[in-house]
């Protein structure tokens, strides 16, 4: 009973903090340009979380030994049908958090002048030594790295997301869960307001 309380908390929590980046968002864009962009991510994010799921849950079962992983998997989700919705639900909202966050991201730059901050320079010059970070970073540097970083940054959140979303109620899932539509939805963007240059 306990984890239900805390687990409707962290999800109250996370839909009022869903909704107000929207809102705030919508309230204050200059044109509508940014809308669809950021909508479009939500299909490819559901999709990648499903996929990600059944190939995870398919190695699972391959690893079992079982006579047929595709068979086993089927019959987990349909024995486990309100945890596997509850699980989609979750993905569902974090998507949709992100989407609010790719309204917020660009507004910001709008709203607060991108400026230099001497504070970063300094911090910047005390870690890489005296050097500057481009000279001694440089080389790492690739002509794809671009095109690379996106797509796997967003795997890499997305599967950490469902192995959280997946794992059984507990105090721990729904601090973690919570810290992420914070960190989001509020750190995130007080941070580029206070060191646009970060």
């Amino acid at each position: 009973m306990r984890n239900g309380m805390q687990d409707r908390q962290w999800q109250i929590a996370a839909i009022a903090l869903t909704t107000l980046a929207c809102i705030a968002s919508l309230s204050f864009m200059p044109n509508t340009n940014g809308l669809w962009p950021a909508l479009s991510i939500l299909p490819a994010w559901m999709a990648a979380a499903a996929l990600m799921a059944a190939i995870f849950g398919f190695v699972k079962a391959a690893r079992m030994r079982l006579d047929s992983p595709a068979r086993a998997l089927v019959a987990y989700l349909r024995d486990n049908r309100a945890h596997s919705l509850g699980v989609a639900a979750i993905m569902l909202l974090a998507g949709a958090n992100m989407v609010g966050f790719m309204w917020v991201k660009p507004l910001l730059n709008y709203l607060v002048l991108f400026r230099a901050d001497p504070m970063l320079a300094d911090l910047d010059h005390m870690l890489f030594l005296g050097h500057e970070p481009w000279s001694v970073l440089s080389a790492l540097a690739f002509p794809a790295s671009g095109i690379i970083y996106h797509p796997v940054w967003f795997v890499l959140l997305i599967f950490a997301l469902l192995m959280v979303a997946s794992a059984r109620p507990s105090p721990e899932r729904s601090a973690v869960l919570l810290s992420y539509f914070v960190l989001w939805t509020l750190a995130g963007p007080l941070i580029h307001i206070a060191l646009p240059a970060a």
